[in-house]
């Protein structure tokens, strides 16, 4: 299945003719996930109404454990900055806050992440098949808003590795 998206990927960018006669939104969805779009599928089907049993459960270790490094693998940027921001703001507004149990906001973060991605991915292209643009500027478009991206969870790293040195600072002064 890899070596499936990624020829399509390929024949997406060396193609100069129209792209897509067939719009299928499983396909796009594919082409939007890239390399581990099987493991997001019975998620696509659930948030498109293609799937009748109840909602699938799956489990992210990644997101469980390293939080804003996925959103920002996964281009979800907005998310990962607000995530950042809401618990500061709050606790900058309102520092005699008991603090949040760190353990079950992980869990939650691993047990909703892969849907909360799919129906993203889903509302993103939607959007882009709304515009009035090619068939091969929409597939394009669908590439390089999703898909991964090395460089976002290389911010994500910074991120973490920011955080935990101004934690440093802060007990040892």
């Amino acid at each position: 299945m890899r070596n499936e998206a990624k020829q399509e990927q390929e024949e997406v960018y060396s193609q100069e003719v129209e792209v897509s006669k067939d719009r299928n939104l499983e396909r796009l969805f594919r082409l939007y996930v890239g390399e581990n779009a099987e493991k997001f599928m019975p998620l696509f089907r659930y948030h498109t109404n293609l799937l009748d049993k109840k909602f699938p459960l799956s489990f992210n270790l990644m997101a469980c454990l390293l939080t804003i490094v996925w959103l920002f693998y996964r281009k979800l940027y907005l998310t990962g900055i607000a995530l950042l921001l809401i618990p500061t703001v709050v606790y900058t507004i309102f520092p005699d806050l008991p603090g949040f149990p760190a353990g079950g906001f992980a869990g939650m973060i691993a047990v909703i992440a892969n849907s909360y991605y799919a129906s993203i991915a889903i509302k993103e292209i939607r959007k882009i098949e709304s515009m009035d643009i090619s068939n091969q500027e929409k597939d394009l478009l669908i590439l390089e808003k999703g898909g991964t991206s090395i460089g976002g969870a290389l911010v994500g790293v910074a991120i973490y590795g920011a955080i935990i040195f101004a934690t440093y600072l802060s007990l040892s002064s």
